[in-house]
């Protein structure tokens, strides 16, 4: 709040902490917009289709984005503050439901079934790891530097598919059993 008028802030959010769920409520929008996630989920083509979609949205995101929304949201998952634990209890869920409905229609259960719950890391995993390990410094150097961002870029989704898809396989084939 360095050169703000405390009394604007608190006419405006009720307090710092409005503020900062302010601030929460921007992150989540950007990282997760719901209209963009319903569109993909509700979008025609197979479920792996649209797992595909969902993937290059966030590892794009993950290796090229330089927004100011991606450092606040690491923060957040290295160190959760209250209001994240409350703000995500509260509206994440809403946002994570499409990408539950594509996974869920992916493993053929239902998005509610818990396998699919425990599934949605294993999804989400290449983009926790990119943002984690620095996504600016892992942009740049793989991606920028090269002159090839979208070729590479291309690439990196082709290998994070691999591997999410044969563990996704893999569990749907335990689940025929």
């Amino acid at each position: 709040m360095a050169g703000t008028n405390p009394a604007a802030v608190n006419y405006h959010f009720g307090s710092r902490d409005g503020l900062y769920q302010a601030v929460l409520e921007n992150v989540f929008t950007h990282i997760l917009p719901l209209s963009e996630l319903k569109e993909v989920a509700d979008a025609s083509g197979t479920p792996r289709e649209k797992l595909k979609n969902l993937l290059k949205i966030y590892l794009k995101e993950a290796i090229l984005s330089d927004s100011w929304q991606i450092r606040v949201a690491i923060r957040e998952l290295v160190q959760p503050t209250p209001f994240y634990m409350e703000y995500t209890s509260k509206i994440i869920g809403t946002r994570l439901g499409a990408i539950a409905k594509v996974l869920g229609e992916y493993l053929q259960l239902p998005p509610d079934d818990d396998r699919v719950a425990r599934c949605f890391f294993t999804v989400m995993a290449p983009f926790f790891l990119l943002l984690l390990s620095g996504q600016q410094q892992t942009g740049s150097v793989l991606y920028r530097l090269s002159g090839r961002e979208e070729q590479n870029l291309e690439a990196q989704i082709r290998v994070s598919e691999s591997f999410i898809f044969g563990g996704l396989d893999r569990i749907k084939e335990e689940i025929k059993k």
